[in-house]
């Protein structure tokens, strides 16, 4: 089974209940290996914080999730992705972890509601996570 990468706008929109967070939930239920950079713990703390959900409840979206740290700069990942076009700093990180981790990608798809983040992964060559 390929692993999954997600990224914050996914869990966050889990934490929120918006529209696609039950699809999301069986994805999570699924899949047997998920992975994200702590940015992600990062993202979904202060969301919730801002929004005054506790941050329990985040922490339970977080639990299925095997969090990277990358152990080096990322400078080489960072210039392949911005070869393909602008992305916010966030985005950027979890593309570059990506990239990062399955080099060859192989292995990972991306997981993502943010569509400008899927539109420069594609460019890239990261797979994006398509339901069977």
């Amino acid at each position: 089974m390929t692993k999954i990468y997600v990224d914050s706008s996914v869990v966050v929109a889990m934490l929120f209940g918006e529209e696609k967070s039950p699809k999301y939930r069986e994805i999570f239920a699924r899949q047997s290996e998920i992975l994200s950079s702590y940015l992600l713990e990062a993202e979904v703390y202060a969301s919730a914080r801002r929004e005054k959900i506790p941050l329990d409840s985040a922490s339970k979206l977080l639990t299925d999730v095997t969090l990277i740290a990358p152990g080096r700069s990322l400078e080489y990942e960072y210039q392949k992705v911005f070869q393909h076009g602008y992305c916010r700093g966030g985005d950027a990180f979890h593309l570059a972890m990506m990239v990062h981790i399955d080099p060859d990608f192989s292995s990972l798809e991306l997981l993502t509601a943010d569509r400008q983040q899927e539109e420069i992964a594609r460019k890239i060559g990261i797979k994006i996570f398509q339901e069977s």
